[in-house]
């Protein structure tokens, strides 16, 4: 029994085998047909590139047919290599591998196939009605995948560099066209030149814009498209809708804007409106949903920045309130702001987490006080701007009253005078008034305000005394140089806001609320700044003026007498002019400058310039008698009226050092040998106390001709 079944089993075996031969050899010659086949269907469609449409469905029926069919034999042969693996395994093993061969070769083949059918697909999209660009795109993704992507040894095939370079003029082709169709679809019209106008037209189905959207989506042109419309969408709608006054035009198909006054800016209930309208336009048309996400969320991601900027710092911080009584109505308009918030964050363009309206308007109480503060600044800075010569005559009307605090352990010396704390009377811009009024109102609104704004108000008035000493200079350089009425003026004001600021702290220490001790109430740097820039302004136009009598003295031809035996006509000519130019600072100086002030200033220059007349009389080496003569006839004149520069003319002995310098030259240039001896007096007259014996011996040898009596002059004066 067991003889017979080993006998049945051997003779089973051996027919599958024979069976398994014959399937084998049946499938190899469909490959080899369907090879030809296909070889020569490709060859004719791409690398000769006929034209070709027809789908050849039969042959990719068959490959799967004989695909299914390999399948089925592999699983046999499997199964019998498992049965009788010691027996027949060379047999089997080697029709295994001829079936691999010939699988591999299908394997391509198929491939072929499928990037046909692709090829086909995409080229019949034209004759969809619905998505049909879309249905294109992920087509041609798949293709990409095929032929570029794809690491197979289809790119062994000769045919490879024909079929792809047909991939790639499709995918051009396609990428123009629906490129091309966006632009169609979406377009501007702009009439700035003539109507100051641009519209934005969308001539398409809301169906057709999706389907076009998307597909620019799956061949990442989608990307492109919305950088570019949010750029124009930024410069012609949004920016003027914020900035400029303007009206809108909005229809089915068109959103239209017309800028009527670009200076003037719109107010915030115009400026949200507008926007809503704009928005609602943009939504109505682009309300679709790609992929994961909808199209206003894509449009969002390079918008909104720009967007957030230009609509806070355009718009809502220029409504921030700058009164307490504003800041109570500021309420209801947060709320209108909050309304236009959500609007966006329903159209899906923000997400909550992006409500950038809610996180500026959040902050208030710091928006307020900042805005507060700038507007405090703007204010202090445009009254800067105003001349300096239109000013009012100040009088100290009371001695102001201080007010210390116990603690202070400040005593008063009862020996000072009452007029101490007076700022002596002058004349002040009416400008400067206006700053420190504007200081004391915010002093007076810090005392009544919140702990949480009493800090930056008291430092925005330090704020407006350090700009006024850093900007009014610039402002008014130039007249500051070369204007001398200008000059001592701003002198004046710099020393007015100082002498006001020494009692502000007091004034106002007691009456700030406690969150004030946690800082100090002090100007005393801004006084000491204030007076070193009215100082260094005022002494920089003494130098100038006295360098102009400098230059004036230095054409008078003094330092060449002895060269000639007459005075140069310009000697009494430089004279006159330098008087004349000390009698124009009186005229513009003496009703602005304080008089002890004025008085120094022009004490300065006038002791300087006689200085300068000493020192050149004293270089020369000859000086003929005729023109002592007139040189004591001209010093004269000078000596009569330069006192009538100052208030009362004695003053002139207070105020000028060399006037007695000068007035012992003269006497010198008329003197007699004997005089001169009498006024040195050995050293202890009043020559001596003016002139160095040096300085006297040289104007004797100048006047004198060498005789035994000047020598005996000369050998008395001695050095000291």
């Amino acid at each position: 029994m067991s003889s017979f079944l080993r006998d049945v089993l051997i003779v089973a075996d051996e027919q599958e085998k024979a069976d398994l031969g014959e399937q084998i050899e049946t499938i190899k010659k469909e490959i080899t047909k369907l090879k030809s086949v296909i070889s020569e269907f490709m060859k004719d469609k791409y690398a000769e590139l006929e034209p070709n449409l027809k789908p050849d469905e039969m042959l990719l029926e068959n490959s799967e047919m004989l695909v299914g069919n390999m399948r089925h034999l592999q699983n046999r042969i499997n199964d019998q290599m498992k049965v009788r693996l010691l027996s027949s395994s060379k047999e089997l093993q080697t029709l295994s591998q001829e079936l691999k061969e010939y699988n591999y070769s299908l394997f391509l083949s198929n491939q072929l196939l499928e990037i046909h059918k692709a090829f086909e697909s995409i080229e019949s999209y034209k004759s969809n009605k619905v998505n049909q660009y879309t249905s294109a795109a992920i087509t041609l993704v798949q293709l990409h995948q095929l032929v570029i992507e794809n690491d197979s040894d289809i790119r062994q095939l000769n045919i490879y560099e024909s079929i792809k370079h047909e991939y790639q003029s499709m995918y051009d082709n396609f990428i123009s066209e629906v490129t091309a169709l966006w632009q169609e679809k979406v377009f501007w019209s702009d009439e700035k030149e003539s109507k100051n106008t641009v519209s934005l037209h969308i001539n398409v189905d809301s169906d057709k814009l999706t389907d076009i959207t998307n597909a620019l989506h799956h061949v990442n042109r989608l990307t492109r498209c919305i950088e570019t419309l949010s750029s124009k969408l930024l410069m012609n709608f949004i920016d003027p809708l914020v900035h400029c006054e303007c009206t809108v035009e909005c229809t089915d198909k068109s959103f239209s804007l017309q800028v009527v006054n670009k200076k003037k800016i719109p107010e915030y209930k115009a400026v949200f409106e507008n926007l809503k309208l704009f928005y609602k336009f943009l939504h109505q048309h682009f309300n679709i949903h790609i992929e994961n996400e909808f199209f206003l969320e894509k449009l969002s991601s390079p918008l909104l920045e720009e967007f957030s900027r230009i609509l806070t710092v355009g718009c809502i911080s220029k409504i921030i309130p700058t009164s307490t009584a504003e800041l109570e109505i500021f309420a209801n308009i947060v709320l209108e702001i909050q309304q236009f918030q959500d609007y966006l964050v329903e159209i899906k363009f923000i997400t909550e987490e992006q409500k950038f309206l809610s996180k500026y308007t959040n902050n208030i109480d710091n928006l307020y006080i900042d805005k507060k503060c700038e507007k405090l600044l703007e204010v202090a800075r445009s009254i800067m701007k105003k001349d300096l010569h239109d000013s009012f005559r100040y009088k100290p009307e009371r001695l102001e009253e201080l007010i210390f605090e116990e603690n202070d352990n400040i005593i008063i010396d009862p020996k000072l005078s009452r007029h101490t704390f007076f700022l002596p009377e002058c004349q002040i811009s009416k400008s400067t008034e206006e700053i420190l009024r504007l200081v004391k109102d915010i002093l007076e609104e810090a005392c009544h305000s919140s702990d949480k704004y009493v800090s930056r108000l008291f430092y925005t008035s330090r704020n407006i005394m350090e700009m006024y000493a850093a900007l009014v200079p610039e402002i008014h350089r130039s007249f500051l140089e070369t204007i001398p009425q200008q000059v001592a003026i701003f002198h004046n004001n710099c020393f007015y806001l100082a002498h006001h600021l020494l009692t502000l702290a007091y004034k106002y220490k007691s009456k700030m609320p406690n969150l004030s001790q946690d800082f100090s109430i002090i100007y005393s740097d801004q006084i000491l700044l204030l007076r070193e820039v009215g100082s260094e302004y005022f002494l920089n136009h003494m130098k100038y003026q006295r360098d102009i009598i400098f230059e004036i003295l230095r054409e008078s031809g003094l330092s060449s007498i002895g060269q000639m035996p007459e005075l140069p006509v310009t000697t009494e000519r430089s004279l006159r002019q330098c008087i004349r130019q000390l009698e124009l600072l009186k005229t513009v100086w003496i009703e602005i400058l304080p008089i002890k002030v004025y008085c120094r200033a022009l004490g300065c220059i006038v002791n300087d310039m006689a200085d300068d007349i000493c020192a050149k009389l004293i270089s020369v080496e000859d000086i003929p008698a005729d023109v002592a003569s007139e040189l004591v006839t001209l010093f004269n004149m000078v000596v009569k009226r330069i006192p009538q520069i100052f208030p009362e003319p004695a003053l002139i002995e207070q105020h000028v050092q060399k006037w007695r310098k000068l007035k012992e030259l003269i006497i010198i240039l008329g003197a007699s040998l004997k005089e001169i001896e009498d006024r040195w007096a050995d050293g202890k007259g009043p020559l001596a106390n003016e002139f160095s014996p040096q300085h006297v011996k040289q104007l004797i040898r100048a006047l004198f001709q060498n005789t035994e009596r000047r020598s005996n002059l000369l050998s008395k004066i001695k050095e000291k």
